[in-house]
């Protein structure tokens, strides 16, 4: 910590800056406080000097000896009371608990900020483990593509599981683990039933799960049409046996396979 002066004579101590402190934010209000302080202290300055007093030291920060006002309630603080991210915006530490609050309960308002998202290392010091926690949950679900989101199959929870809680160890399921207890298939998302589980597919011809890409050249995955779990032909013929059920099939028309081999007649390649 070091001592600063100011035109006038009066000293203010000029600390690192707090932790909800964005260091262009510091630097503006220190500058702005600067100069409303240089105004106040030239008068008193002048008095001590006649009496022949030493300059007076205020230990404040400097930029706590102006108030500012918070972007979303309107009333005034000092600046260690609340949080500057950008330059232009001061919320006080009241509302930036609300926004973090707001933004648990409605994912419309995630993620917390001002004109740009709150980082953590700022506002962490103001909110409980629990909301910590929660939002960092939150965030998982915010930044995840809704195409692979995987939410718990059951009715009453619906809640989002991260992919810290998926286990890919069983043969043909990936399987979501909730809190609640439920498992939850991450192809169909439907319940997990045990090992036999098979995804409910749609009877719609190429009904595809939402987490799969289109069908390309650089993705060629089908269902195998026995068992239905989903494979992908990266080369050779098009003669596929199923990996998981041995279940023989033409890539092409998924018809079963014959003795009578390749189905070129048929206007199926035979790679």
């Amino acid at each position: 910590m070091a001592d600063r002066s100011l035109p006038g004579g009066i000293l203010y101590t000029t600390p690192a800056p707090s932790s909800g402190m964005n260091h262009k934010a510091l630097r503006k209000a220190r500058k702005s406080a600067g100069r409303v302080a240089n105004g106040r202290v030239c008068e008193a300055n002048e008095q001590e000097a006649c009496a022949g007093e030493s300059p007076s030291i205020d230990t404040r920060p400097i930029e706590d000896t102006v108030q500012y006002e918070c972007c979303i309630c309107g009333d005034d603080f000092i600046f260690s009371e609340g949080v500057a991210h950008c330059t232009e915006h001061f919320m006080c530490n009241n509302c930036v608990v609300d926004a973090y609050n707001a933004a648990l309960a409605d994912t419309e308002a995630f993620p917390a900020r001002c004109c740009t998202p709150l980082p953590r290392r700022l506002v962490e010091h103001l909110l409980s483990p629990e909301v910590l926690e929660a939002y960092s949950l939150k965030a998982q679900e915010y930044y995840t593509p809704r195409a692979i989101r995987v939410y718990c199959a059951h009715e009453s929870c619906r809640s989002f599981i991260p992919t810290s809680h998926v286990d890919n160890s069983h043969v043909c399921s990936t399987v979501a683990h909730c809190g609640c207890g439920t498992n939850t298939c991450v192809g169909c998302q439907h319940e997990w039933e045990g090992q036999e589980h098979r995804c409910i597919v749609s009877d719609e011809p190429g009904m595809r799960p939402k987490w799969m890409p289109e069908y390309s050249s650089s993705c060629r995955a089908k269902s195998c049409p026995n068992c239905r779990v989903w494979m992908e032909h990266k080369e050779a013929c098009n003669h596929m046996t199923c990996r998981y059920c041995r279940h023989e099939f033409c890539f092409v028309c998924l018809l079963p396979w014959t003795n009578e081999g390749f189905h070129q007649d048929e206007g199926c390649p035979s790679y």
